[in-house]
């Protein structure tokens, strides 16, 4: 539970714009979010983590120092468990995935990542649906 709060005070931090970058150049909070976002897959920590590394993606300058901390597997990993039917999706985890991919696509630096990754071939069935 008291994981869970910290993922909640640092997801209300980052949707502040004006702490998104502090928030990543302390370079402690970043790894600690990828790793619950990698490890916890029981709670709504999990949750909160991916919801704060997609707020903090928003910010461009943040989008080398993601990418380095490794957040793009775990986020990937979860659209692959969450299927390509969005309608089945359960929870918003996954729908924050995608805000997350969004907001990485738009730094020129970490696209031929994103590409390498396989973004497009996870994200072509969404494009399909109705």
């Amino acid at each position: 539970e008291a994981r869970t709060k910290a993922c909640s005070i640092l997801w209300s931090f980052a949707a502040e714009m004006k702490n998104q970058v502090p928030v990543v150049r302390r370079g402690d909070i970043l790894p600690a979010l990828v790793s619950v976002a990698k490890e916890d897959t029981k709670t709504e920590a999990r949750f909160k983590c991916v919801a704060a590394l997609t707020l903090l993606a928003e910010s461009p300058e943040n989008a080398v120092p993601l990418l380095q901390a490794g957040s793009l597997e775990p986020l990937m990993h979860v659209l692959q468990e969450a299927g390509p039917d969005p309608t089945q999706w359960r929870g918003q985890t996954a729908s924050w995935c995608v805000g997350f991919l969004m907001n990485m696509a738009q730094c020129d630096d970490v696209v031929p990542a994103l590409l390498q990754e396989g973004i497009v071939d996870l994200l072509a069935p969404l494009l399909s649906l109705d």
